[in-house]
């Protein structure tokens, strides 16, 4: 009988480093927990950006990779628009401009937390 984990495609994967370690998962999982905090407390959201870019280069798996390159391109995409809704707020179109963000990073928050507890990239499949 042919067991199903030894299959070529299965071996590919992990021979290609698409395995999340339990490190690289505990990691993701606080950067996604702290930007989700992010929304009550702002300066988690910088710290969890700080740690995406520490963690990066430690990345033991293209999953780990895509995910970190997630958190990051979510901090560095939504920064600039913080800045204008803060800075817009007293004119009306900032509160909007700051709706938008917040929801743009729970989006991006809720699906990386979910694919990652599935243990799935982000960009891929």
């Amino acid at each position: 009988m042919i067991d199903p984990l030894d299959s070529p495609a299965l071996v590919t994967a992990k021979s290609a480093g698409a395995v999340l370690s339990a490190e690289d998962k505990k990691f993701l999982t606080i950067v996604y927990a702290l930007f989700a905090l992010g929304f009550f407390f702002g300066i988690s959201f910088f710290i969890g950006a700080m740690l995406a870019h520490i963690k990066k280069a430690d990345a033991g798996s293209i999953i780990a990779k895509e995910h970190y390159r997630f958190q990051i391109r979510t901090f560095w995409f939504s920064l600039p628009w913080i800045v204008i809704g803060t800075i817009s707020f007293w004119l009306i179109v900032g509160f909007f401009i700051l709706a938008g963000v917040g929801l743009w990073i729970l989006w991006r928050v809720l699906k990386g937390w979910t694919r990652l507890s599935s243990e799935r990239g982000v960009y891929s499949n």
